[in-house]
C-alpha cells in the first residue's frame, strides 16, 4: 500500500531523532512515510520541488515558508502550551502515542481541507461475511482476510457487527471496553467529528496487522445499533481514508443493521457447508432477504460470492449447494484464536490468498 506523507518541522533536532526512531517502530510507520526538517529553507526548497505531502505539521517559526510554497495538503501546528481548542494545533511535547493518535485524527478530520483529508476516491473495498449457520468458522474467514491483507502491507480494518461479539478470542482485550457506544455517540452528536474519534478509539494488533474496535463486552450496545447507524459507521471507516479493505464480520441473525452491512459492501462472502441443514437455512435466508431488497435484490445477488467449508476429506465436487454456484472452497478452519499462538493451515492460507486474490485484488486492480 502507498504510505502517506507525513512532512514535520521543528527546531529541535533531537526531538525530530526520537519522534522518527519511535515512528520507524511503530505501527504508525506502517501507513506513513515521516521527513523531518530543522532548517526553514530546506523546508521552503521541498515543497516548492512538488514532492508528495499528504499531513504537513510544523512550528510557528516555519509559518512563512508555508505561505511562500503554496503547497495544499492538510495542515496543523505544534504548540507549546496545551491547546486551546483549535483544529489545528497539536501540543508538541506529550507522549508520543498520543502525539501520534492526534496527527491521524487530524488527517482523519480534514481541519484545513486540504487534499489529504479524504482519500476515499482510492477506492477502500468493503466486505462483508456472512452465513446462515452458526459455527462454520465466519470470524476466522473475517480475521484471516484481514490479516492477508495487512500482510501485503495493505490497510485492513475488522469490523464485527455481532451481538455476540467473541473476537476478543482473537484480538485480546486492548483498548476501550466502550469504544464502539463513544464511536456511535459521536455519529449521532458530532459526525462531523467521527473520523478524528474513530482514530482515537481504534486498536491495531500487531501480530494481524489489522485494526479493528476492542469488543464491546454488552451486547446490548449491539441491539441498539439502528441500521441507519451501523451505515454511517461503515461509511465513516471506508471514507477515513486509512483502508484499503474493510472486512465485516456480520450477525448470523441477519437482522436490520446485519442486512444493511450486506447492501453497504462491494462483496459478499457467503459460507455454506455441504450438508442438507446448512442448505435448508441458506434458502431459507436468501427467500427472506430478497423479499427486503426488493428491486436491489438482483444486484445484491452479483455480488455474492459463495464459499463451502469443506470438511477433513471431502473432495471440492461433493455436496455442493442447489441452486447456487460455489465459487471457493474452504477447508475446516481447525485453530484457535490468533492469542493462543496457532496459525492458519497452509491449506486454508491458500484458500484465503485464492479468495484475496479473485474477490479483492481483483476488484482494486491489482
Amino acid at each position: 500500500m502507498h504510505k502517506q506523507q507525513l512532512v514535520v518541522a521543528a527546531k529541535e533536532a533531537d526531538y525530530l531523532e526520537r519522534l522518527a526512531d519511535y515512528i520507524r517502530h511503530s505501527a504508525f510507520g506502517e501507513r506513513w512515510q515521516l521527513t523531518a526538517f530543522t532548517n526553514p529553507q530546506a523546508l521552503r526548497q521541498y515543497l516548492k520541488s512538488g514532492y508528495p505531502v499528504d499531513l504537513l505539521i510544523t512550528q510557528a517559526a516555519f509559518s512563512a515558508q508555508i505561505e511562500e510554497s503554496g503547497v495544499s495538503c492538510c495542515k496543523g501546528q505544534f504548540v507549546t502550551r496545551h491547546p486551546a481548542g483549535g483544529e489545528r494545533e497539536i501540543a508538541q511535547y506529550q507522549p508520543l502515542p498520543a502525539l501520534l493518535q492526534s496527527f491521524e485524527a487530524l488527517y482523519a478530520s480534514g481541519a484545513s481541507g486540504g487534499k489529504g483529508a479524504i482519500r476515499g476516491a482510492k477506492g477502500t473495498t468493503v466486505v462483508a461475511v456472512c452465513s446462515g449457520a452458526s459455527g462454520i468458522g465466519k470470524t476466522t474467514l473475517a480475521l484471516r482476510l484481514a490479516q492477508a491483507v495487512g500482510a501485503r502491507g495493505g490497510g485492513a480494518f475488522y469490523l464485527n457487527l455481532e451481538q455476540w461479539n467473541a473476537s476478543g478470542s482473537w484480538l485480546g482485550r486492548e483498548g476501550r471496553a466502550d469504544a464502539l457506544s463513544q464511536l456511535l455517540y459521536a455519529l449521532q452528536s458530532e459526525p462531523e467529528h467521527a473520523a478524528g474519534r474513530l482514530n482515537e478509539l481504534k486498536c491495531r494488533h500487531a501480530e494481524l496487522k489489522v485494526d479493528y474496535l476492542p469488543p464491546c463486552p454488552n451486547p446490548d450496545e449491539r441491539a441498539s445499533m439502528s441500521a441507519e447507524m451501523a451505515e454511517q459507521l461503515i461509511r465513516t471507516i471506508r471514507e477515513s481514508g486509512f483502508y484499503d479493505v474493510l472486512v465485516i464480520d456480520t450477525d448470523g441473525r441477519f437482522d436490520a443493521v446485519a442486512t444493511r452491512a450486506l447492501q453497504a459492501s462491494d462483496t459478499i462472502l457467503w459460507m455454506t457447508e455441504p450438508n442438507a441443514a446448512s442448505r435448508i437455512k441458506t434458502e431459507l435466508v436468501r427467500t427472506y432477504l430478497q423479499s427486503q431488497w426488493g428491486e436491489r435484490a438482483a444486484e445484491l445477488t452479483q455480488r455474492t460470492k459463495w464459499i463451502t467449508v469443506r470438511p477433513g476429506g471431502m473432495s471440492e465436487e461433493t455436496g455442493l449447494e442447489s441452486g447456487v454456484r460455489i465459487d471457493h472452497v474452504v477447508p475446516e478452519a481447525k485453530e484457535g484464536g490468533a492469542g493462543s499462538g496457532q496459525s492458519a493451515s497452509p491449506a486454508y492460507r491458500a484458500a484465503v490468498e485464492h479468495i484475496l486474490e479473485r474477490q479483492l485484488m481483483h476488484a482494486r486492480g491489482r
